[in-house]
């Protein structure tokens, strides 16, 4: 990415070719007008703007970024999309790097809080790190572990966690739930 804004800030030119078509022409939308059309599709306009956010801050238009932010965030809190919350959260974590907490803040706080509606084994296939998210913020937040939390313990390794029953993989060593985990 680096590499694209150095070329973009030599030539002049910044190559959105890789990008989806749709959320380009939003984007453009936004420059000329300092705003963006949302729609009514719920489905369609968290993923866009989970798009948009990461195209926003890989053209550093921080002003777009946070509005997107912001409009995500209400969106996604009035609405709750439990049938497309886990492609959401793919979006998000594939297109923004760890660093950039905006929107995965968002999705985890929304994902503990709101556990019992939303919470999938799905939310976790394909992006470890959001489960890891999640789980991180109730350590470290010290919240009391929910009663849908299991404690388990590695039999290779010793670590003892809590999850959710359908994540149970040690989160020290990575051994699999069946052969070397067994609740605590």
């Amino acid at each position: 990415m680096t590499t694209h804004l150095r070329q973009e800030s030599c030539t002049n030119e910044l190559d959105l070719s890789a990008e989806d078509p749709s959320t380009v022409k939003v984007l453009l939308q936004y420059l000329y007008q300092d705003d963006y059309t949302r729609g009514t599709d719920m489905t369609k306009l968290m993923l866009l703007e989970a798009r948009l956010y990461a195209l926003a801050r890989y053209c550093n238009i921080e002003k777009l970024a946070k509005l997107v932010c912001v409009n995500f965030n209400t969106h996604i809190q009035k609405d709750r999309p439990k049938a497309i919350f886990p492609e959401v959260v793919k979006a998000i974590y594939n297109s923004t790097p760890a660093s950039d907490r905006s929107l995965r803040d968002v999705v985890v706080d929304l994902s503990i809080s709101h556990h019992a509606e939303i919470f999938t084994s799905q939310m976790m296939e394909g992006v470890d790190s959001f489960g890891l998210d999640c789980f991180k913020k109730l350590r470290y937040e010290n919240k009391k572990v929910h009663d849908w939390a299991i404690g388990f313990v590695c039999l290779k390794c010793s670590g003892k966690w809590f999850t959710a029953p359908l994540y149970e993989f040690c989160p020290f060593c990575k051994a699999g739930s069946k052969d070397h985990c067994e609740e605590d």
